[in-house]
């Protein structure tokens, strides 16, 4: 089961989950979203947990370092499009556009989230 909680973070959601623990916390940011900018951060906070990436991500910086950051992109474009198949995914979009992020070893930018998810969406919805 995955414990929600709502934390003083600067931030709008983030995920843990080590083994049996799983946790989704929304930080203060949350608290201005619609109900459906909500789920659709909820949904892709969850695919993190139910697919352990934390510690695909520890195994993956031990055993293979040079491939990390290429599994964090797929680790978010999946739970981006797992966000979509739950019904939120022009919300995700929606959310992203006002939320410019810069590419990083562990987030893939914006636009490149964008993209795909709306490759996605023409496709299967």
């Amino acid at each position: 089961m995955i414990e929600v909680e709502e934390v003083d973070w600067d931030t709008y959601a983030k995920s843990f989950s080590i083994f049996n623990v799983k946790k989704i916390f929304f930080g203060k940011h949350s608290k201005a979203l619609s109900s459906e900018h909500w789920a659709a951060l909820y949904h892709h906070e969850k695919f993190h947990c139910d697919n352990n990436h934390l510690e695909w991500r520890i195994l993956c910086f031990m055993f293979a370092p040079w491939m990390l950051k290429s599994l964090c992109y797929r680790q978010e474009f999946d739970s981006d499009i797992y966000s979509a198949k739950m019904g939120y995914g022009k919300q995700l979009i929606e959310f992203l556009s006002n939320k410019p992020t810069i590419s990083s070893w562990r987030y893939p930018s914006a636009s490149e989230r964008i993209q795909r998810l709306t490759v996605y969406i023409e496709q299967y919805t």
